[in-house]
């Protein structure tokens, strides 16, 4: 559709508003031709110049020549090297170490690093001393990588390393302009959501574009070598918490394919994995591509045959789908899109490529890496980290002095047993506030203690810390915590305001204990319920954030984050905890609605307090107020869990698709991810 026409469409549309006086559906469409004026989210600007007085939060001082770190950025320190400052002049062999969380060595920063990592090996390499100067910064962006690298350019680097790729899923450029918005709003009617995920992929492009444009003008045009490392995913090890495909695939198409996916994991449980294929190829014809669950599916059946390629391509596949999970924070990730991408356009700077998905293969035999290198989605574990900085030193050392030498990672720096159980404790609490389930939090928590057995001390702290439902810094355990605890603990925790309830996490820290003969399941339970038992606060607010978010992806009701005023269940099961002395029987309040087939169509829903069904809710497409009473025979002492499952076959996407055209026309993101209720209010009394 040409420009014109997609204008014309529109004025139409602004005919019919006025000519029923539609007062909202006028306004919309005034917002959406830009004559009425609205707050955007503001789009990185990839051109922003950066001077060179600054490189990332260091700032150099005039009188002698010396970077040192800006007090007026200390805020942002704890997301940059723990570097005091660094000479203009350099006096050897200089390599710019540049990147994102995975980069900064993350669960281990500051006390061993990527870069401390690659400085010891090319030391040992190198006929000359080697500086690697460490400018990763946690939660970098394209627009932090291009700052330091203009900023840096003053540096008289010998290499400029790149460490990143993992932190630009956001490709929101389409909704810069109201004529791309307006075209891609007629892509997506016509194409259903891959038209998104295209346009999403097509702004991501445009990004690395113009950052190797400014990494080719700043450094590989001026003779100065660019080494680039491609980030892994923990494919094998990391579980997405949705999986569900787009909310606007056609109405007929998903109670098909609810009933084929019930039909591929039946025929997987039988030992029937070629027959689980063909079903999931109708699937595929569903859902697009776009759902995660499919994908995974499909990778247990390849697992199973022993097709590895397939495995793994489904795997890939599987972790790529989330993209358009729009309503959910995504963990950071490299996808394929941009794997391509990005190689290509290296190569076209000569740039050297240092792919750890082809590292991890040929240096311990992992065609598809797990936990084995990894301590959560793409956080590296120490062995990760030494697999990938020797790889890296070996393609330096070759540029640098033409020899071949193989460097061993067992030759790598490695941490104390002291610097090991730090991390793992910190990979437990990352994997308990990103939705992993108890299984692998436990296994983190058992790591830690199993290097260092005193963690447990830590872990004590840290669950008085979080059932404390109080911000970080007001918190006076905290205030002891950071006292007390090393610097990675430090720097991790006054980065991390996220407030839950924890049960997960602390579960997991009473197993570790048990294992060293601690027992503290008692303190915890009588904190949790001094702090948050209903029967001590009269009447429990389940929608509160503090009890019904477990993850970071699943925050709602939250200022600032959660587009609407009341809760979206995004899968078909919801879960909010609870805790109760145990001793009487509870009343639930509950305010719900579910978008049915048809208007006056009900249905319901079950209600279950820790796995045993309590009651149903009848739930229509309007708004209505149910109260249920909970025997007391059902509650325990301690924390306690209610969920509410939703009627998955009744789903539909009536006025979805129109809906998400006008938000597109609008310059916002659309909301692409099923909804199966919304909840205005919930409480326990």
């Amino acid at each position: 559709m040409t420009m014109i026409n997609q204008y014309r469409k529109l004025a139409d549309e602004l005919a019919r508003d006025v000519s029923s006086q539609n007062g909202s559906g006028l306004v919309k469409q005034l917002i959406q031709t830009g004559l009425l004026q609205v707050p955007t989210q503001a789009v990185n600007n990839l051109n922003r110049i950066q001077t060179e007085d600054r490189v990332g939060i260091w700032k150099i001082n005039a009188e002698n020549e010396e970077y040192v770190r800006d007090q007026s950025t200390s805020k942002d320190w704890p997301f940059w090297s723990a570097l005091a400052g660094f000479k203009k002049q350099k006096t050897g062999k200089r390599f710019l170490f540049l990147g994102e969380s995975v980069a900064r060595g993350m669960f281990y920063d500051p006390i061993y690093t990527p870069a401390k990592v690659l400085e010891s090996l090319l030391n040992t390499q190198l006929d000359e001393d080697v500086e690697v100067l460490d400018f990763a910064k946690t939660n970098a962006s394209f627009e932090t990588l291009v700052e330091v690298a203009q900023g840096a350019k003053c540096l008289d680097a010998d290499g400029v390393i790149i460490f990143a790729g993992n932190n630009w899923l956001k490709g929101e450029g389409y909704l810069k302009s109201f004529e791309d918005a307006l075209a891609l709003s007629s892509e997506y009617k016509e194409q259903g959501p891959a038209a998104i995920k295209d346009a999403i992929e097509r702004g991501i492009a445009k990004n690395i574009e113009s950052l190797v444009d400014t990494l080719e003008e700043t450094f590989t045009s001026q003779g100065v070598p660019l080494y680039w490392v491609l980030p892994e995913f923990n494919l094998t090890g990391w579980k997405e918490i949705t999986q569900y495909p787009p909310s606007s695939i056609a109405s007929t198409d998903q109670p098909l394919w609810h009933e084929l996916r019930d039909e591929a994991m039946q025929l997987i449980e039988q030992g029937q994995f070629e027959a689980s294929l063909d079903v999931i190829k109708k699937m595929e014809q569903g859902d697009g591509g776009l759902a995660a669950q499919t994908q995974y599916i499909a990778a247990q059946a390849y697992k199973q045959i022993g097709d590895d390629k397939a495995y793994k391509e489904a795997l890939e596949r599987a972790r790529d789908a989330v993209l358009l999970n729009t309503q959910m924070r995504l963990v950071p990730r490299i996808t394929n899109h941009i794997k391509q991408t990005l190689t290509t356009e290296l190569s076209r700077v000569e740039a050297h490529i240092i792919d750890l998905a082809k590292v991890f293969n040929d240096s311990l035999d992992l065609p598809v890496a797990g936990n084995e290198v990894f301590l959560d989605y793409c956080h590296l574990s120490s062995t990760g980290i030494r697999v990938s900085m020797a790889a890296l030193a070996q393609r330096i050392s070759h540029q640098v002095q033409g020899d071949d030498v193989h460097i061993a990672f067992e030759s790598a720096l490695a941490p104390c047993a002291d610097t090991e159980s730090s991390a793992h404790l910190l990979a437990a609490i990352h994997n308990a506030h990103w939705g992993q389930d108890i299984d692998c939090v436990e296994y983190y928590c058992k790591k830690a203690v199993q290097y260092n057995a005193s963690i447990v001390d830590t872990m004590t702290m840290l669950m008085e810390v979080q059932n404390v439902n109080v911000p970080t810094w007001m918190n006076k355990p905290t205030s002891e915590l950071l006292e007390k605890a090393c610097t990675q603990i430090q720097r991790y925790i006054t980065s991390m305001e996220f407030k839950c309830l924890d049960t997960t996490l602390c579960d997991g820290f009473v197993k570790a204990a048990q294992e060293v003969g601690q027992d503290i399941s008692a303190q915890l339970l009588e904190l949790q319920i001094q702090q948050h038992a209903v029967e001590v606060k009269g009447q429990h607010d389940l929608l509160d954030p503090y009890y019904h978010v477990d993850a970071f992806c699943n925050t709602q009701m939250v200022e600032g984050v959660s587009k609407f005023d009341y809760y979206n269940a995004l899968s078909p099961v919801s879960e909010f905890d609870f805790v109760s002395k145990g001793e009487r029987h509870l009343s639930l309040n509950i305010t719900c609605s579910s978008k049915l087939a048809n208007k006056g169509v009900t249905a319901a829903v079950q209600v279950k307090v820790n796995g045993e069904s309590v009651g149903k809710i009848e739930v229509g497409q309007t708004w209505s107020t149910a109260q249920l009473d909970i025997d007391a025979m059902y509650i325990r002492s301690g924390v306690n869990r209610l969920t509410l499952e939703w009627p998955e076959e009744h789903r539909i996407n009536t006025g979805v698709i129109e809906d998400n055209c006008a938000m597109l026309q609008a310059r916002q993101l659309p909301i692409l991810s099923p909804v199966f209720g919304e909840i205005y209010s919930m409480t326990l009394a």
